[in-house]
């Protein structure tokens, strides 16, 4: 899906169309940074699972953690990054993708609008 995604956005576009492989190294790229300043090492890894599609249960098992606390966790990541659901998750992912092509920070997530950055 993201990378049919990738390719309507490479449309728009008067560059060269990446290959494959350059899609996957943004992709993973993108990945990496992705909210890394406002989230701690352990939510980014669950972000990571749940933007590959992992539900809260099978994250738990990757994690081998209790569902509840990858469901504990997906708390606090939606609330530092001011979404409420999967789907608006990966449409954040989405967005810093995009910024990832257009050359700007990558990976990096807007901070809340109070500017805090806990990673608590």
């Amino acid at each position: 899906m993201m990378l049919r995604h990738w390719e309507g956005l490479q449309g728009q576009t008067p560059t060269q169309t990446p290959t494959r492989g350059d899609f996957r190294d943004r992709l993973n790229r993108t990945l990496r940074g992705f909210a890394s300043a406002i989230l701690t090492e352990r939510e980014g890894e669950i972000v990571g699972l749940l933007l590959k599609g992992h539900s809260a249960k099978s994250t738990a098992k990757a994690l081998r953690i209790s569902p509840g606390t990858v469901r504990n966790h997906m708390k606090k990541i939606y609330a530092k990054l001011e979404v409420s659901s999967q789907a608006e998750l990966f449409a954040r992912f989405l967005e810093a993708l995009a910024r990832a092509e257009g050359g700007s920070d990558g990976g990096s997530v807007p901070l809340p609008r109070d500017g805090a950055s806990s990673r608590s």
